[in-house]
């Protein structure tokens, strides 16, 4: 691995630590990796599924229109609840 890569990571993560353990969080866990894991897969699954319902659901005519819309209305709308 790139050493380039890995330290702002690791000093991302080594910050947030001290802050925690500044503020007499340290012992704390605030989060859960396997429950965090499965929200980002069933979201990837999801978003990725949108372009690919109205191949499904419209008819041959239609599908690229269909499937552009709805890309782009899925896209704006998790950008507004961002």
């Amino acid at each position: 691995m790139d050493k380039q890569r890995l330290i702002p990571g690791y000093l991302g993560a080594r910050s947030e630590q001290e802050l925690q353990r500044s503020r007499g969080l340290a012992g704390e866990r605030t989060s859960h990796a396997l429950g965090h894991g499965a929200a980002i897969y069933l979201a990837f699954v999801l978003a990725g599924a949108v372009p690919l319902m109205p191949f499904l659901l419209v008819d041959a005519g239609n599908v690229f229109p269909a499937s552009s819309l709805a890309t782009g209305v899925t896209l704006f709308a998790v950008g507004s609840l961002r």
